[in-house]
């Protein structure tokens, strides 16, 4: 029998799997707690938040709603913009007026990075534009490919976007050896089939860019050895997903 991971079964796994851990950390910081316990909250609510989990997005939204009597804290700001933006155009349009109005570059990264959690493909591909429209910049563009990688509908868009408009990518960051390489970095290897790693290797044999010639090869590596083992675990991960009825 062939097994196929679903992404419900997924996403219900791992909520079974942190809630305990965010409801032990809360959503707000405590007095004399380390700054582990502060970045573990933070990475516990985004997860949670990425794979829909019904109580966090309502948490979130509450306090989104009473941001101006009680402040958000800064550590989980982020995912609450988040929240926000992936469940409407109206909330999309919300986080990007923050990032248009804010002072603080801070606050624009946070709004930045949070615009890109809506995976509406009409409203994916108006971000990937603006990602290019001059509003944002240069060393910032590279956030919204890294934001992309949380989900294959928005990780395979940026990744054609990029080839699309490779010409003014390098345009805009061709001078800068770093902004290259991390935008290829966050645009390429979160990928698991061969197909993929020969799309990327394909296009950068013709697009060769030596600064990122490293960044390149491990990216291609990183994702023919996900690719390997999908081949080699998801049925049995799969199974297992059934079995646990997830």
């Amino acid at each position: 029998m062939g097994w196929r991971i679903k992404l419900h079964q997924f996403k219900k796994f791992i909520i079974h799997l942190i809630t305990p851990i965010s409801q032990q950390l809360g959503w707000d910081p405590k007095e004399g707690e380390s700054d582990l316990n502060n970045l573990l909250r933070s990475v516990m609510l985004d997860e949670l938040s990425s794979v829909d989990d019904p109580h966090t997005a309502a948490e979130a939204k509450k306090r989104f709603q009473n941001r101006d009597k009680v402040p958000i804290p800064a550590d989980i700001r982020t995912m609450v913009y988040k929240q926000i933006a992936k469940e409407s155009l109206e909330g999309y349009e919300t986080i990007l007026k923050i990032y248009q109005t804010a002072d603080l570059q801070e606050e624009k990264l946070r709004a930045l990075r949070a615009i890109c959690a809506n995976q509406n493909p009409d409203i994916l591909k108006r971000t990937l534009e603006f990602s290019l429209s001059g509003e944002v910049r240069e060393q910032d563009i590279m956030y919204i490919f890294f934001e992309a990688q949380g989900s294959g509908i928005s990780r395979d868009m940026a990744w054609e976007f990029m080839k699309t408009n490779w010409t003014q990518f390098k345009e805009k960051l061709g001078k800068t050896g770093m902004l290259m390489d991390r935008i290829i970095k966050f645009g390429t290897e979160s990928f698991a089939s061969n197909e993929k790693a020969n799309d990327i290797e394909q296009f950068f044999a013709a697009n060769p860019v030596p600064v990122a010639e490293r960044t390149i090869k491990q990216s291609i590596e990183t994702i023919r050895t996900k690719a390997k083992w999908l081949e080699r675990n998801r049925d049995s991960v799969a199974k297992w997903l059934a079995e646990q009825q997830y």
